[in-house]
């Protein structure tokens, strides 16, 4: 019985570790899945709190690079306008991407949320994390539907 046991939880741990790889030899798990989450919630709590600059300045290079800081504060502000200020947001999912359209190859996080904002309930946020070296998981892309 012990043995079962053990075997099970062998086979449920080791269903929960995702492994891959990132850079230099580090071993991608669950722990770096956090940190992309960390790194996605941080900035959408930049986004949420208008402060646009730093939430740019804490991007990919991948989307530093699709809009021009100048030009962030205005396209944020249109995209989000119309749904008033943010009132919760849950955490629908994450999945792991070596290879994603737009991305350079490398570790890549699509997440979803689903908000609601005073204007309007039950938004889904796409957010795409990219894991950039040494600066580590920074946002690659924000899709509102």
């Amino acid at each position: 019985m012990k043995q079962l046991i053990s075997l099970v939880l062998t086979l449920v741990l080791g269903s929960v570790v995702v492994s891959g790889k990132l850079a230099d030899g580090q071993v991608f798990n669950e722990f770096q899945l956090d940190k992309a989450r960390e790194a996605a919630a941080g900035w959408l709590l930049l986004v949420d709190d208008g402060d646009y600059d730093s939430s740019w300045l804490q991007s990919d290079k991948i989307f530093q690079r699709s809009i021009i800081r100048e030009a962030w504060p205005h396209a944020a502000t249109k995209l989000r306008s119309d749904l008033g200020p943010l009132v919760s947001r849950r955490f629908g999912g994450r999945q792991y991407f070596e290879r994603l359209p737009g991305v350079p190859d490398g570790p890549s996080v699509v997440m979803t949320f689903t908000a609601d904002f005073e204007n309007r309930k039950g938004v889904d946020e796409t957010v795409t994390v990219a894991f950039e070296g040494p600066r580590g998981w920074r946002v690659a892309g924000y899709r509102i539907k």
